[in-house]
């Protein structure tokens, strides 16, 4: 089917979408705001690819975005209407049912589907779809962001509350501040979604030096940290740079802090971020000309190192 005609039928009236004979849905996970839409996105990607209807299943915060009206719901009496139901582990299970009448496909947390990013920057019209589907419905009570200067912005968790406690030093330690004990901690068991401020600064240091030297550059600090002016003090005083700037948080409002975050890190023109499906989702939603990316790792006693950062540069075109 020609793309721009999936296009329109992706954005057609819910209920005419719920009267076809198969549809594709997804359970949560459970999770926080990135996992929950990394999933609804895989599955939106398949609903689109393979001209299947979504059943929308709300999730935490899936109220704050257009696609909260914009999709047809899910219910028990829907789901139970198909004669069959088939776990989308990865992409070979949908098709091999595509035959199949009378079937509601349902994905997870864990599903395999090719990167929606990479699909995104390939396809206008899907990325379109994604885009519509996160407008948010909101006032946003966040800084405005100029594409025509330099901005990134630094997605730091830092453990606590929702995550465990991490357990690495958060900067490269000298000889005699290293130590050989580790407890179980969050940056042991996901080493790449915790990256120490080490990370964050090399990586803050490497794209300035791709700027002209007195451009200045304007950082959003976004983290889990309670004292976020704390870390930005540590930037400033390693930096010594007076052409680098820091916004962050003085407040924030718990039902509504996670969603201008999440803006915030989509409209900056760089991202320097971790794993963290909240960031990747940031990236998602972003036009962003460069992110970082840690990729591998080590460490040192009690130390995380990142050894390999991946850099991604987004086609001029895109």
């Amino acid at each position: 089917m020609d793309c721009r005609m999936k296009f329109f039928i992706a954005l057609m009236i819910p209920s005419a979408l719920c009267a076809l004979n198969q549809a594709i849905t997804y359970n949560p996970n459970g999770g926080r705001l990135g996992d929950d839409i990394s999933t609804y996105a895989k599955t939106k990607l398949l609903s689109y690819q393979y001209d299947i209807p979504l059943l929308y299943k709300p999730f935490t915060y899936s109220n704050c975005f257009a696609l909260d009206h914009l999709e047809c719901r899910y219910t028990k009496e829907k789901a139970a209407s198909f004669a069959h139901q088939v776990i989308v582990k990865k992409e070979s299970d949908l098709r091999r049912s595509l035959h199949q009448d009378n079937t509601l496909f349902i994905c997870t947390f864990y599903t395999k589907t090719q990167s929606c990013y990479q699909v995104m920057l390939k396809d206008p019209f899907f990325a379109e779809i994604i885009e519509k589907a996160f407008t948010p419905l909101i006032d946003l009570d966040i800084p405005e962001i100029s594409f025509d200067t330099h901005t990134v912005a630094m997605h730091i968790r830092l453990g606590g509350g929702f995550d465990s406690p991490l357990s690495s030093a958060p900067w490269a330690p000298s000889y005699s501040e290293r130590k050989t004990t580790r407890t179980i901690a969050a940056d042991i068991q996901w080493p790449t979604k915790f990256p120490p401020l080490q990370y964050y600064y090399d990586q803050l240091v490497a794209l300035k030096k791709r700027l002209p030297p007195q451009e200045p550059l304007l950082v959003y600090l976004l983290t889990d940290d309670q004292t976020p002016e704390k870390i930005v003090e540590q930037f400033r005083a390693r930096l010594q740079d007076p052409t680098i700037q820091f916004w962050y948080r003085t407040t924030s409002g718990p039902n509504t802090a996670v969603i201008e975050d999440l803006f915030i890190m989509s409209r900056t023109r760089y991202l320097i971020r971790s794993s963290s499906l909240f960031a990747q989702a940031a990236q998602l939603l972003g036009k962003h000309e460069l992110i970082y990316v840690p990729q591998t790792y080590h460490w040192d006693n009690n130390y995380l190192s990142i050894d390999t950062v991946a850099i991604i540069q987004r086609p001029a075109t895109s």
